[in-house]
């Protein structure tokens, strides 16, 4: 009746046990030849012809050819055997395999941590029935022990008699907690300073105290580990064996670990009154601040004092926890605004999850823009790890700017913090309105340009005072452009939260933006309620002639519907006179080409399709023969397209000013215009209108809008 309960209670234990699938998983046999050395206080480790080793304990064979004798001959000794393991382990279950006639009375099981101080976990008797059996191994079990943080298992073996005892298999079942620290490897050296001498960077660990590395003044040496290790001490040798007369050693020295090999923290200082000598000269294991060193791939040794005029590292090493981590590349890229490499880019790696922070270069002849520093959170797609640090070249042509107005702004703080700062060319100074919220909408600046310009780019230098107590960043903004201060054209939208304080932030971006007398910055919200800005900069140049647009005819009787585009022209360029009047050999001549955007064949601008033309092709050459208005410095001259059918009204027409001079040609900004588009801006415009002109043009835009 007892073993049928007993057979009831082990298939309990058995649907008990499999009902906790995380258990299996976690507990498994440990190969012993891989992760464990054996000692023992006996002389064992021998069959009776002494050629047996201890290995046969786990090679996984518990036949009697794969025994090994305990003790033989001596009774005065219980057996001992240790199992020392390559870290720490969790241990749920231990089979001792013995028997050949030899199986010992009695098995004691200890276990000990790193600190080798050992508990009993179990002390178990073998009954004389089995310890006799002659030929069958007997399994020793000792399951359910749910032990953690173990180092060394050590089994006490209690003899039959005075012959011996006989050891044919151990298995031992659980997972590893914890690597054992180890000595590093150490696969890249660089140093801060210039070595002294015939000295390398890596001579400091190579595993030579004959060998170093030497310096003069304050720097460091860089050791780039192979993987990322919890660190735990470290060895480091000063001086030179040949150099005994001179005390190589520093006063005063930090070390420092990095899991990217950018951002530091000092995880170790040493200082003292004096040098520790002539010769070599060594500190041993010093301990890392574990709290720091966790997750170490660099170590920098920095040297801040040294006791005579020069020092050295003859040797360093460390001992650390190799850490099973998944890392990624990552890169950093220095590119102009318009995306030109203006310095090599930078490749490095970091762990997966871990942000790393970088600082941007300086660049000859470049301006970086935001505030230098950005963070990147590493991904475990490469493609995704991409920094890019963005440079303003310093010597990009400029347009000069006659006036600037405000709006929706309070006042200056005082007299030297005038709106015109912004344009003086000096970013020690700066425009500093009044206070206002943060996230005031609306605040609006508009530069006054002297002439027309195309434009390339646009820069803000924000900042120039409050930078030390506020941020005076604007973080939301557009940028708009305008030919006439009235029709704008939005050109950058920003929305960038970086921060301007301390440092200040520059912004730069490229545009394309033809035709430019006015620029518009309006604010929608900032870094604090402190705004500044030291410098407003517009990058291009002063266009030859001004695409205008083009105006509409509106039909009325006999007249037709029209559309007249415009452009402008600048005298001086040309060498025209005063006064203007076309002449077919006076060496100038102005016009425009004309052609239906649905007819370029496929090409994305007029001026292509003409290129690609040994003619004209399909597009009109409308030469400007009458001048429509002119002063001293500049002369406007038309095209005009007359007779435009209602099922027209929404076609788009390219026009594409010209000048021809001295028998080359120079064009303007081309125009995309139809009939529609054209009466629904003026529609729309603001401008006081006439019942009959709103009536005119509300039957263009109804006539497309309901075809």
């Amino acid at each position: 009746m007892k073993k049928v309960w007993a057979l009831v209670l082990s298939l309990a234990m058995i649907l008990t046990l499999a009902s906790f699938p995380t258990f299996a998983a976690e507990s498994e046999k440990l190969d012993l030849a891989a992760i464990a050395t054996i000692t023992t206080t006996a002389t064992a480790g021998s069959d009776e012809n002494n050629t047996v080793s201890v290995g046969k304990l786990y090679d996984g064979v518990t036949d009697d050819s794969a025994s090994i004798w305990m003790d033989p001959w001596n009774s005065s000794i219980s057996p001992v055997l240790t199992f020392e393991l390559n870290g720490l382990y969790s241990l749920d279950k231990i089979v001792m395999y013995v028997g050949n006639n030899k199986a010992p009375k009695g098995i004691k099981v200890e276990v000990a941590g790193n600190d080798g101080v050992y508990t009993t976990v179990k002390d178990e008797e073998i009954s004389s029935e089995q310890s006799n059996s002659y030929w069958a191994p007997i399994a020793v079990t000792f399951e359910g022990l749910n032990l953690t943080g173990v180092r060394y298992v050590r089994f006490t073996l209690t003899k039959v008699d005075s012959y011996n005892t006989r050891v044919r298999e151990v298995e031992m079942y659980g997972a590893m907690e914890s690597a054992l620290p180890s000595p590093v490897k150490i696969v890249d050296v660089s140093a801060s300073l210039a070595p002294y001498q015939q000295t390398l960077p890596i001579h400091a660990s190579d595993g030579d105290t004959g060998s170093m590395f030497a310096a003069q003044g304050k720097g460091y040496i860089t050791f780039e580990l192979d993987k990322w290790y919890d660190l735990s001490t470290f060895d480091i040798t000063f001086g030179s064996p040949s150099w005994g007369g001179t005390d190589m050693t520093p006063k005063a020295f930090n070390v420092s670990v990095s899991s990217d090999g950018t951002n530091f923290t000092q995880a170790y200082t040493y200082s003292a009154e004096a040098g520790l000598g002539g010769g070599l000269q060594s500190l041993t294991a010093q301990s890392f601040d574990t709290d720091v060193a966790k997750t170490a791939k660099y170590v920098r040794v920095e040297i801040t004092t040294q006791a005579s005029w020069i020092w050295s590292i003859a040797e360093f090493s460390a001992i650390g926890t190799a850490l099973d981590i998944t890392a990624e590349e990552y890169t950093v890229k220095y590119v102009d605004i318009f995306g030109n490499e203006v310095s090599t880019a930078k490749a490095g790696s970091a762990i997966v999850g871990k942000t790393v922070t970088e600082t941007a270069p300086a660049v000859t002849g470049y301006s970086v823009t935001g505030n230098g520093k950005q963070q990147l959170a590493i991904s475990e797609n490469a493609e995704e790890n991409v920094l890019t640090f963005v440079y303003l070249k310093d010597d990009l042509a400029s347009a000069t700017v006659s006036a600037v107005t405000t709006a929706n702004m309070k006042s200056e703080i005082d007299a030297s913090h005038k709106v015109e700062n912004t344009y003086d060319g000096n970013k020690s100074t700066a425009f500093a309105p009044d206070w206002m919220s943060p996230d005031s909408k609306n605040r609006e600046l508009v530069w006054t340009l002297d002439s027309i310009y195309d434009l390339q780019a646009v820069s803000f230098n924000w900042g120039g005072l409050w930078n030390n107590d506020h941020d005076p960043a604007a973080y939301v903004y557009t940028v708009a452009v305008s030919s006439n201060g009235v029709d704008w054209e939005t050109v950058k939208s920003v929305n960038d939260e970086t921060s301007g304080k301390s440092t200040g932030r520059l912004d730069a971006y490229a545009i394309t933006a033809n035709n430019v007398k006015y620029v518009r910055v309006v604010i929608d919200k900032a870094g604090s309620g402190y705004l500044s800005l030291a410098e407003a900069t517009f990058y291009g140049s002063a266009t030859v002639f001004s695409s205008k647009g083009a105006q509409m005819r509106l039909p009325d009787g006999a007249i037709t519907a029209g559309l007249r585009f415009a452009a402008t022209v600048d005298k001086a360029t040309f060498g025209i006179g005063e006064s203007y009047s076309y002449a077919e050999n006076n060496g100038v001549t102005f016009g425009m080409y004309l052609l239906p955007k649905d007819m370029l064949d496929g090409y994305s601008t007029l001026r292509d399709y003409i290129n690609a033309k040994t003619t004209l092709g399909d597009a009109v050459d409308v030469i400007g023969k009458n001048v429509y208005s002119q002063d001293a410095n500049e002369l406007t001259y038309t095209a005009v397209l007359i007779d435009i059918p209602e099922t027209a009204y929404n076609r788009d027409i390219v026009a594409l000013p010209y000048v021809k001079y001295n028998g080359t040609i120079e064009y303007g900004t081309e125009m995309t215009r139809s009939y529609y588009s054209v009466a629904k801006a003026m529609r729309t415009s603001g401008a006081e209108l006439t019942e009959a002109q709103i009536a005119a043009l509300d039957a263009i835009i109804n006539a497309v809008e309901n075809a």
